[in-house]
């Protein structure tokens, strides 16, 4: 089996709920089963929204070393459950000593799988304001301004672990204008995804393609084979 390794402090809360994601998807029944994982809580890696919205300082440089502590220690093959920080993918790809698995392209595969034509991307700053699904979907609606806004409040929330129902009822309330706009909608931040079940694929109407459980299901699937093939 691959050893795993996971950049897990673009939110630790959220990058918890990854790793439990995994597990969950692993089906081991034994310890030993399960195939070996290093996560990497690296908090200091420099805000992703800050560095697009103000021009801070750019996360590439943390994400690189972050990937290459992972690949030191012994990681096979690299998760990074944080779409934002995909915004930099293409800078960091030929920086590693490890494969990065591209959430963006897994998350959109699985939205071509399911036929799904017009989809609403739930993301924050990054994904939104880089169009980052467009490289990989057609007809892809994005949040407004105002709307992306409320999910940042919903998201702050989440990562400080407030009561996920009362999360939920604000996050119906503000995707009820696209029903009937689009037919399905992927959750493109790690944190909304907390919100979901494991195997949760319709949800309020909507066809609903939560990014951190695809993730979660090609790592389980990559590690699990254990072949040298890391491909998507």
């Amino acid at each position: 089996m691959k050893k795993l390794g996971i950049v897990a402090g673009f939110g630790p809360h959220a990058a918890t709920y990854f790793i439990n994601r995994v597990l969950d998807l692993s089906s081991a029944k034994k310890e030993w089963e399960y195939f070996p994982m290093i996560a990497y809580y690296n908090t200091q890696v420099p805000s992703r929204t800050r560095a697009l919205l103000y021009g801070e300082k750019s996360p590439k440089e943390g994400i690189i070393d972050t990937i290459n502590a992972l690949g030191d220690a012994g990681a096979e093959v690299v998760a990074v459950p944080c779409n934002s920080a995909h915004g930099w993918y293409d800078e960091v790809i030929n920086h590693i000593k490890v494969p990065w698995l591209n959430i963006i392209e897994i998350t959109s595969n699985m939205v071509k799988e399911r036929n799904i034509k017009n989809t609403l991307i739930i993301g924050a700053y990054v994904p939104t304001k880089m169009k980052l699904y467009d490289r990989y979907l057609k007809n892809t609606t994005y949040l407004t301004k105002n709307e992306r806004n409320i999910l940042y409040g919903l998201i702050e929330k989440l990562k400080l672990n407030r009561p996920k129902e009362d999360i939920k009822k604000e996050f119906y309330d503000l995707l009820k204008p696209y029903r009937g706009e689009v037919d399905g909608i992927v959750i493109a931040c790690t944190e909304p995804s907390m919100l979901f079940k494991l195997n949760e694929i319709e949800w309020a109407g909507f066809n609903l393609v939560d990014s951190t459980n695809e993730y979660a299901k090609k790592c389980v699937e990559i590690c699990k084979r254990g072949d040298r093939d890391v491909s998507i």
